[in-house]
């Protein structure tokens, strides 16, 4: 049996940046790390793009972004894949993206629903594993 796992928005900023620098695992999962661990495939929601520009898009509401070192918690919690298409990639205008895109691929960590263009952004991730396909899309309109 093929068991996946999907968590809801990450958002590796204010008290939980720090856990997420220092790869703080059980800090970072606490209840649910038996979960994950059972888990064959674990996806979540990355709310804020991992970025050190100071650009903020003009948009209503909050700008977020998270210091692209909290890349090390995802990796840490065994995070197989992030979906970053949301009301919150783009807050830190297109070298947001790109710097978010760079260091998820830097550290294996699969990401879709932004890319180098709307094809890019909009291609399927499909996962395969002991005979098991699951497709997987992510879109946001703006």
């Amino acid at each position: 049996m093929f068991k996946l796992l999907i968590g809801g928005d990450v958002c590796p900023i204010n008290s939980n940046e720090e856990c997420f620098i220092s790869r703080d695992r059980r800090e970072i999962l606490g209840g649910i790390a038996a979960e994950v661990d059972d888990s064959d495939f674990f996806a979540v929601n990355l709310e804020s793009p991992l970025t050190n520009s100071q650009l903020k898009s003009k948009k209503s509401g909050a700008n977020i972004k998270a210091s692209p070192e909290t890349i090390n918690g995802f990796v840490q919690m065994g995070v197989d894949l992030v979906f970053s298409a949301n009301n919150h990639i783009g807050d830190y205008g297109e070298q947001g993206v790109i710097d978010t895109i760079d260091i998820c691929n830097k550290n294996g960590v699969k990401l879709i629903g932004s890319g180098n263009g709307a094809e890019e952004a909009s291609r399927p991730y499909i996962h395969e594993s002991d005979g098991y396909s699951v497709g997987f899309l992510n879109y946001a309109d703006t």
